[in-house]
């Protein structure tokens, strides 16, 4: 079992995140180079629409799956860079922005 963080230097990773995002960015540039070259732009555009559609929507579902605590704690909702995302609602997101 992988330890839940590591480090680099003075920082220090989340194991669970760097994963997903090494998976992402192998897949998108597996997608990017598996795809015609006048094409390329088009899969890069619909990319990082994903990307933003599963971060919005996985956010939006932490934060009402959680609002009891959002409640009194309202500026914390848009401090994505804290954590706090729900994998269902990236998938949706993802599949939307696309």
């Amino acid at each position: 079992m992988f330890a839940p963080t590591f480090q680099i230097g003075s920082f220090t990773f989340s194991t669970y995140t760097s994963l997903i995002a090494t998976a992402l960015i192998i897949s998108g540039a597996f997608a990017l180079y598996r795809s015609a070259a006048h094409q390329r732009l088009h899969v890069l555009d619909v990319l990082i629409a994903g990307l933003i559609g599963g971060v919005v929507l996985a956010r939006i579902e932490h934060v009402l799956l959680n609002w009891n605590y959002f409640a009194y704690n309202t500026y914390e909702i848009i401090q994505i860079h804290q954590g706090g995302f729900e994998w269902h609602g990236a998938v949706i997101g993802g599949g939307i922005g696309m």
